[in-house]
């Protein structure tokens, strides 16, 4: 038997019309962000980083991390290093790049 809430969901399709509003202001402003068909995965003692000061707040790469890795502290995200099992899925969807790979701390 089917779901039977309506909101099930809707924090994905939020997100997903969030972003593509977005990228519609970005393409417009002829910054249309790159389509990344894979995700480069950190090397040995590398990890996943999110530059604060690239992000836009789009909430995008918090509502696609299936291991709820990615929070908001003050006024910033960061990446759970103990809950990331990077898998890139992060990276697809950050409409500017701003998650990156550095050595791990």
């Amino acid at each position: 038997m089917g779901n039977d809430d309506p909101t099930a969901g809707a924090v994905s399709r939020r997100s997903t019309l969030r972003v593509m509003g977005l990228c519609a202001g970005l393409a417009a402003l002829g910054m249309a962000p790159k389509r990344k068909p894979e995700a480069k995965k950190p090397g040995d003692g590398e990890e996943y980083w999110l530059d604060p000061d690239e992000c836009i707040e789009c909430d995008a790469c918090v509502d696609e991390c299936p291991t709820s890795a990615l929070k908001r502290e003050k006024k910033i995200y960061v990446i759970d290093q103990a809950k990331c099992t990077q898998c890139g899925d992060c990276l697809k969807v950050c409409p500017v790049d701003c998650i990156k790979i550095r050595k791990k701390k």
